[in-house]
């Protein structure tokens, strides 16, 4: 018997490494952290995740890990492609996504 874990509600807070200090980092933590929450839904976010956990993932393995189609996975990149957040690296065959 395998054990299921559902998740009904994912939170992501990142942090951002800058080259500034104290308070304006905290700002620049902040805002991307409420324009992610505030923009992307529970699905997107959980494809933004996987993308920071596993740079240079391509599609596949996005939609391997999160049980979602490919297509699906399509759309969440290019939402977040729209919002700067992601970028796709070297080529279309062989390359992958990475945080920008």
């Amino acid at each position: 018997m395998k054990n299921k874990i559902e998740v009904d509600e994912v939170e992501l807070v990142l942090p951002i490494q800058n080259k500034v200090d104290g308070d304006t980092n905290d700002k620049v933590n902040d805002t991307l952290n409420d324009t992610l929450n505030d923009t992307l839904n529970d699905s997107v976010k959980t494809t933004f995740t996987i993308i920071r956990l596993n740079p240079g993932i391509q599609r596949k393995g996005i939609s391997d890990m999160s049980g979602k189609s490919v297509v699906t996975i399509g759309r969440h990149i290019a939402i977040l492609m729209k919002e700067g957040l992601i970028e796709h690296r070297n080529s279309d065959k062989t390359g992958g996504y990475y945080i920008k």
